[in-house]
């Protein structure tokens, strides 16, 4: 996860209602945008799809949030309009296939702005 994101994630998943020590925080590098990308290799999809079903299993998850994040070296976008637009794209193409993965779990998805200015807030 980018560090720059790291010191404010808990307060921003606590205005979600998740409270530190109710989640389990799964974090890879460039997966919002390389889990359905053709170059993402398989050992990378399976790491993160073996941690979510190790939460299911072994925490009894009922939930996913897969967060991206504005000015997000993986996609190398400088535009913000087309870094977002196309972060919202991936994120839903990502919705259904996690929904399709894990049928009893809800997914859920969101775009973390404010990245390069430190004043971080989810849309």
């Amino acid at each position: 996860m980018d560090y720059r994101l790291q010191a404010e994630l808990p307060a921003i998943l606590n205005r979600l209602g998740l409270r530190v020590g109710e989640y389990d925080l799964v974090s890879l590098a460039g997966s919002a945008k390389g889990l359905l990308a053709p170059w993402w290799r398989p050992w990378e999809r399976w790491t993160l799809l073996r941690q979510i079903r190790l939460a299911q299993k072994l925490h009894g998850i009922t939930s996913v949030l897969v967060l991206a994040h504005d000015d997000c070296g993986a996609y190398g976008i400088a535009d913000w309009d087309e870094e977002n637009e196309t972060q919202k794209l991936d994120l839903s193409r990502i919705r259904v296939y996690l929904r399709n993965k894990f049928l009893d779990l809800k997914i859920q998805t969101g775009i973390i702005l404010g990245t390069a200015t430190g004043n971080l807030h989810l849309e």
